[in-house]
């Protein structure tokens, strides 16, 4: 998910909501 890096200003915490919303699971970045 390197494109939400990229989009987004939070970095890892906002890729981290975006997995949890998504696959129901948490990816630490």
């Amino acid at each position: 998910m390197a494109h939400y890096f990229s989009s987004s200003p939070a970095g890892p915490l906002r890729t981290r909501t975006i997995v949890v919303e998504l696959g129901g699971r948490t990816v630490d970045v």
